[in-house]
């Protein structure tokens, strides 16, 4: 199986805590209610897959340095957008089409980004791109 095909199957089966976690860090990372929140989801399961970084989701979500810290509560409707199984294609779709991207930066470093290269789900998104690509 592909790595695209593994990052999706690993998504669609994750644990209800395992998608709370990502629910909440979703909720401080993506543009909210746009399509970089599947996006941020999937940029975590590529990481839980490369070998980099850590393999498994919680162990990604919260080493140190990685991302901002994830929202102390959750909000139950993106939960519900993120585990449901339109939510899960969603994902499977934004982790192609990242092909394998495991980082993004936010809008204050825009000016890092080469178009033909970082893919954006939002205007008001992030951008991602490879861990080699600082």
């Amino acid at each position: 199986m592909s790595m695209f095909g593994l990052a999706c199957v690993a998504y669609a089966t994750l644990t209800p805590v395992e998608y709370i976690e990502i629910t909440k860090l979703v909720q401080v990372e993506a543009a909210r209610n746009t399509k970089d929140e599947y996006a941020v989801a999937a940029s975590v399961m590529n990481r839980v897959l490369d070998p980099l970084f850590e393999d498994s989701v919680i162990e990604v979500i919260h080493s140190p340095g990685q991302y901002a810290e994830p929202a102390s509560t959750v909000d139950p409707k993106l939960l519900a957008k993120l585990s449901s199984p339109a939510g899960q294609l969603e994902v499977c779709s934004a982790i192609k089409e990242l092909e394998g991207r495991t980082d993004f930066k936010g809008q204050s470093q825009l000016y890092w980004r080469v178009p033909d290269e970082d893919p954006m789900f939002h205007k008001r998104g992030n951008f991602y791109h490879y861990h080699w690509q600082q």
